[in-house]
């Protein structure tokens, strides 16, 4: 892959006409913007706070910014060094797999390297205005050498998103597979469980006088329910999602979800708070499923914290693209998410807990996106777990039938 990577850099560096003038430019140019690297740096993020879009992939705070932005001064030295090797190249081609990975879009990373192009001819053209065969000289180098820059990025990019995209389509069609599986199986399967159940209740009744045999058909009854829940989360993940969205209260459906976790909450110092201003808390959704994202949050967090148990959800107006969401952030106070759950807690069959199946976070993310909307971690650092459920917020419009009972 090294070797097929530095083969295209080395054609798009024919394509260019890079020669060894250019090399010997890149030391003048390099005298010359060096020193203005924290400016580019300071203005590069200034304008990155200042766009939600771009600022969203941002979730560490300025901690995060701080190691960005010597990231970016290293970046801006290797781009000035002269030595243009494998090792460059390669430290490129990560930074187009970081921005996939991140879900920056490619078309901002464009925006942004067009910025610092011209903020560094502007430093060029004020610098060697006197030496006007220099400056043309200089001016096309730093070109050439930041088109042969971005179109690494950009391959890079594309290539990382082509085989995201490929394992996707592979695990669409998996789930597919799995979905026609399941639904052979639906039936006979919870036939099997519920002929199981009946007996289980049976022995219950007539073991009731017999208190040694408790224990163990109360392990029974667990493990009933235990495999009828995890029945019940794989043929969700691999079932294809079909909305039924209706004029629903957000703290109605977020209280159901709490309401429903009786038995986990049962002998616990647990409680959930809510602050969702009345102009937030109405929206298009499918209510069933959004009391399976929330299900989802307060279960993990019922299980993740020590008594007494907080967990809170508060909502707050969000434009992004334009667009305006309702951002839902729900917290607790537990010990948080380990880096490695960070990075792996929307995965399929991922969990930190010792009884899972790992796909509740999974199946949130799906039911979230079917709504068009999104759905992030906090910043790292935070206090507890701080889950973030962006959804579009969408202007109710009454039906005739509603227009007609006011």
């Amino acid at each position: 892959m090294l070797q097929t990577i530095n083969d295209k850099f080395g054609h798009l560096r024919q394509y260019l006409n890079w020669t060894v003038e250019d090399e010997k430019h890149i030391s003048q140019i390099r005298t010359i913007l060096l020193p203005f690297a924290p400016v580019f740096i300071e203005d590069f993020y200034a304008e990155i706070v200042r766009h939600p879009t771009i600022a969203r992939v941002i979730t560490g705070g300025d901690r995060q910014i701080a190691r960005l932005k010597q990231s970016l001064l290293s970046w801006i030295e290797g781009l000035l060094s002269g030595r243009y090797d494998a090792n460059y190249v390669q430290r490129r081609w990560k930074v187009g797999y970081r921005h996939v990975e991140i879900g920056l879009d490619q078309t901002y990373v464009n925006i942004a390297h067009a910025r610092l192009r011209m903020q560094m001819q502007c430093i060029l053209l004020e610098e060697l205005k006197k030496v006007p065969d220099q400056l043309r000289d200089c001016e096309i180098t730093l070109h050439k050498l930041l088109d042969l820059d971005l179109a690494l990025i950009s391959a890079a990019y594309a290539a990382e998103l082509q085989e995201r995209q490929q394992k996707q389509a592979k695990q669409d069609e998996r789930l597919a597979t799995i979905g026609q599986m399941i639904t052979g199986l639906a039936h006979e399967a919870r036939n099997a469980l519920q002929r199981l159940r009946a007996s289980t209740e049976s022995l219950e009744l007539d073991l009731e006088d017999q208190p040694a045999t408790h224990p163990d058909l109360h392990r029974l009854s667990v493990a009933q329910d235990d495999l009828t829940r995890l029945f019940t989360e794989v043929q969700n993940y691999a079932a294809p999602l079909a909305l039924e969205r209706e004029r629903v209260e957000v703290s109605h459906i977020a209280q159901q979800a709490w309401e429903s976790l009786d038995r986990q909450r049962q002998g616990r110092d647990a409680q959930l708070k809510m602050n969702i201003p009345a102009d937030l808390n109405h929206g298009e959704y499918d209510a069933f499923r959004l009391q399976q994202v929330f299900r989802n949050f307060f279960e993990n967090s019922l299980a993740a914290c020590k008594d007494p148990a907080i967990l809170e959800v508060t909502a707050q107006p969000q434009m992004i693209d334009g667009q305006s969401f309702v951002e839902f952030r729900v917290q607790d106070n537990g010990p948080g998410l380990s880096e490695s759950a960070r990075l792996h807690v929307f995965d399929p069959f991922f969990t930190t807990k010792t009884k899972g199946t790992g796909l509740g976070m999974a199946i949130a993310l799906r039911i979230v996106d079917a709504h068009g909307g999104r759905l992030q971690l906090g910043p790292a650092g935070s206090t507890g777990a701080d889950f973030r459920l962006l959804l579009p917020r969408v202007k109710h419009v009454p039906s005739a039938k509603d227009r007609h009972r006011g």
